[in-house]
């Protein structure tokens, strides 16, 4: 797969996601070394 189509890909499934209740988060706040969003746990809590 080239990378115009990955990005492609990548997105439909980002469309996908997102139209069926999943919460589309900043990178900003992506924790590596946790592997989750901030906002994310806070909203768990």
């Amino acid at each position: 797969m080239n990378q115009a189509t990955e990005k492609i890909f990548q997105q439909d499934i980002i469309d996908h996601l997102v139209s069926n209740g999943w919460k589309l988060g900043e990178s900003a706040n992506y924790d590596q070394k946790h592997a989750l969003y901030s906002e994310a746990l806070v909203w768990a809590i």
